[in-house]
């Protein structure tokens, strides 16, 4: 059975969406999810505390456990799988899909990743974008990459503005196309 929290929001398991607050437009499935939505509106939150600490965000979704785990505040934000943007508040427009991804994003925006484990250490870094597994691994506030491949760019840090096609160490090398 659903329960209403707000006009037009929705709950369905134990303890999600309480049943305080003026945020309208919310859905949530699953045990803890979005327990703290207060002012936000049109979040999705399906799995175990998916969404939880979500206070005043807006168009976020979460599916699987602990995705947006930390959001409090910030808008546009998607994450799929499990442990993924697990730190984020107040970041824009980020992108997760797989586990364990941007797990440490605690700020930056407009990431995009879909691959285990890539952009793990990333927290500041914004615009950039990887595809494969542990891709952008070690990134911790480079900005305007671009990983494509198994573990491509693992090794860079602090890098901007590069393509990685593998994982070759290249921490020390800026302004090239690590290849």
């Amino acid at each position: 059975n659903a329960s209403h929290a707000a006009a037009g929001t929705t709950r369905y398991g134990v303890g999600a969406i309480p049943a305080a607050g003026t945020g309208t437009g919310n859905s949530a499935f699953g045990y803890q999810a979005a327990t703290s939505i207060t002012t936000g509106f049109s979040n999705v939150a399906m799995g175990y505390r998916a969404l939880y600490v979500n206070t005043t965000g807006n168009y976020n979704t979460a599916i699987g456990h602990s995705t947006l785990l930390a959001l409090a505040s910030g808008d546009g934000n998607t994450a799929l799988g499990w442990n993924a943007l697990t730190a984020a508040n107040g970041t824009t427009k980020n992108t997760a899909v797989g586990m364990c991804e941007q797990k440490v994003l605690a700020s930056g925006n407009y990431n995009t990743t879909v691959g285990a484990e890539s952009q793990y250490a990333l927290n500041g870094g914004a615009n950039n974008t990887s595809l494969g597994y542990g891709s952008l691994q070690d990134v911790t506030t480079g900005a305007g990459n671009i990983a494509i491949g198994y573990l491509a760019g693992m090794y860079a840090t602090t890098q901007s503005n590069e393509l990685f096609i593998n994982s070759i160490n290249r921490t020390d090398r800026a302004g090239d196309i690590a290849g």
